[in-house]
């Protein structure tokens, strides 16, 4: 659903929020903007991918998590180093991540990563150029900012 904190007067108030404010300063600076809030629900693996592939700025996503996951029932996996274009290693990744099966003979979720498991009302942010995917997910809610 997108906006979603648009739609709520209370869930306005995040874009105010000082901590939340304080996130997004000290990760990319006190001259950003506000593009978008989403709220999904996901259900099943989602591949590989990144929200975004640019080098003249930062994007950062703020995602609120409603559910318990782990590394085994849906939680976000990470490639770290993927976020950065003109990187050799990154590139490749934007270029091949998709296709792990048939690229490098393995399952998406047998790519070596890291699992970001997280308890019901936890932030995660992470830049959107960043190489992420879940799989084993039943099913799981987030909140975007």
């Amino acid at each position: 659903m997108v906006p979603f904190v648009g739609r709520s007067e209370y869930l306005c108030t995040l874009l105010d929020d000082p901590r939340l404010l304080g996130i997004t300063v000290s990760l990319v600076g006190e001259d950003f903007n506000y593009l978008t809030s989403d709220g999904s629900y996901y259900v099943g693996n989602t591949g590989w991918h990144s929200d975004g592939w640019r080098s003249e700025f930062r994007h950062l996503n703020l995602a609120f998590y409603l559910d318990e996951l782990t590394r085994d029932t849906g939680c976000l996996r990470v490639i770290p180093g993927s976020h950065r274009p003109g990187d050799a290693f990154a590139d490749a990744l934007q270029d091949q991540a998709g296709r792990c099966e048939g690229t490098w003979g393995i399952d998406g979720h047998e790519v070596p990563s890291m699992p970001l498991e997280v308890h019901p009302g936890d932030l995660v942010c992470f830049n959107k150029n960043l190489k992420h995917s879940s799989w084993g997910a039943a099913a799981a809610v987030a909140c975007s900012r």
